[in-house]
């Protein structure tokens, strides 16, 4: 009986780490560092948001989209993504 008791608990115990383990190295999100919101490459006027460099880029907006703001952040560790 305590073996089986033994057992029992170290299977809960491998499970469970096994559990956060998967957790831990399956979460995308945590090799991407914080955002920030200042030094922003593109710029937005008058409905059109503008990226000068590599690659060059224009977006026009309709009249009835607001600009609410960018952020920068370093995506899954790999990617610098500024938007």
């Amino acid at each position: 009986m305590k073996r089986i008791l033994l057992f029992a608990t170290l299977a809960i115990i491998l499970a469970i780490a096994a559990l956060g383990g998967h957790a831990w190295f399956t979460d995308r999100g945590r090799d991407a560092t914080a955002p920030v919101f200042s030094g922003l490459a593109g710029t937005f006027v008058g409905g059109t948001l503008q990226y000068p460099a590599d690659p060059a880029a224009v977006f026009r907006f309709a009249p009835g989209f607001d600009y609410v703001g960018g952020q920068k952040f370093i995506l899954y560790g790999t990617t610098d993504s500024a938007s």
